[in-house]
Parts: structure tokens; sequence; C-alpha cells
């Protein structure tokens, strides 16, 4: 069973079996001798953790070094490792920047959020007000257990138009309000039309 594992898989239940019963079973051994024996697996497990580290320590540092008007190769002039190749920490360097940088865009309030917002809202609490009114009408009793899924639809369609996700606070509150104008005027629409 074990043969068939990639390294890193064999290395996951390695570890998960050390924590459990504190040995590998025979049939691990086994598929850990055919990879060169046990002192050699233990130390490609030692150098995952080192490589692992590494990368935590430096992402830390980019997370540091981040923002809007920074780039990879500027940040990457600030960055050293002694354990990751040169092509491995570039590619990191690219990666970690593009992704801290989109968190941080997402997170922007600007006067462009807060219009896309607004009209996101309106569109979505009038979507949400034309189903709560057709679930008031045809599901009576039971239209609450629909908060979850018009707070869904209101969030999609909010993040649609913006591009920005509830991680950015307007967001997540033009969300919330779109979801309460939502019950608030589907009421209303339902007792207007099949009141």
């Amino acid at each position: 069973m074990y043969e068939k594992f990639t390294d890193d898989e064999l290395i996951e239940a390695y570890q998960s079996m050390m924590e459990y019963s504190g040995q590998p079973n025979d049939e691990m051994r086994k598929a850990i001798e055919q990879r060169g024996g046990m002192e050699i697996f233990i130390q490609n497990i030692a150098h995952k953790k080192t490589i692992t580290a590494e990368i935590n320590r430096i992402s830390k540092e980019i997370y540091q070094l981040v923002s809007p008007e920074t780039n990879a190769g500027f940040i990457r002039q600030f960055i050293k490792s002694d354990i990751l190749s040169k092509e491995a920490l570039d590619d990191l360097v690219e990666q970690k920047t593009h992704y801290y940088q989109s968190i941080l865009e997402n997170k922007k309030v600007d006067s462009k959020t807060f219009m896309h917002t607004a009209f996101a809202a309106i569109a979505a609490c009038i979507a949400g007000a034309i189903i709560v009114c057709l679930l008031l009408h045809f599901i009576t009793p039971v239209f609450l257990y629909f908060v979850v899924p018009v707070y869904i639809i209101n969030y999609l369609i909010i993040w649609a138009i913006t591009k920005k996700t509830r991680a950015n606070i307007v967001i997540f509150i033009a969300t919330l309000l779109a979801t309460i104008f939502s019950f608030i005027s589907g009421g209303v629409l339902a007792g207007l039309f099949f009141g």
C-alpha cells in the first residue's frame, strides 16, 4: 500500500502513525527501506521541516514589505535565503507579493468602492426583496430559514459588481444591510401584492 505513496504522502502517513502508535508498521517500514532506509527518510522529514520554516519566515518578511506601491523586484532585494534556491526564492517572492497585494487591494476602501457597493447593494436589495416576497407568498411559515440563502445571494450580487470580498468592511456592511432591507421590502411587497 505505502509503495504507491508519494514521498510527501509517505512522510505524512509516517508522522500520523508515529503520533498514534509510536512506531511504523511493517508495511510502512518496507516502503521506507525501498526508498533508501530509515536514516535517509528521517533526514528527508527534517529537510522538509526546514524548508517549511524557511518559507514561513520569508512569507512574514514579504508581508511586512508589501504595499500597493511595491513590486516583487523591489521586495526581492531585501529577501535572502541560504536554504531555498534562487529560482524557488524568486517564485516565492513573486507569488506572495501578488497574494498580499491582492489582500491589500481587497481591503482598500475608496470612493470607487463606495459607489460600486451602493449600486450593488441596491441591486441585491431588489433581487432579495423579490425572493423574500415570493417566499412569503409560497412558503409563509418557514421563510426565516431563507435568511442565509438571501444573504448569500445578496453577497454574490455585491461581489460580482464590486469584485471585493466580505473581508472588506464596506462590502460586509452593505451585504448585511441589503439582506435586512430585502426582508423588510419583501414583506411590504408581499403585503401589497398578495395581502
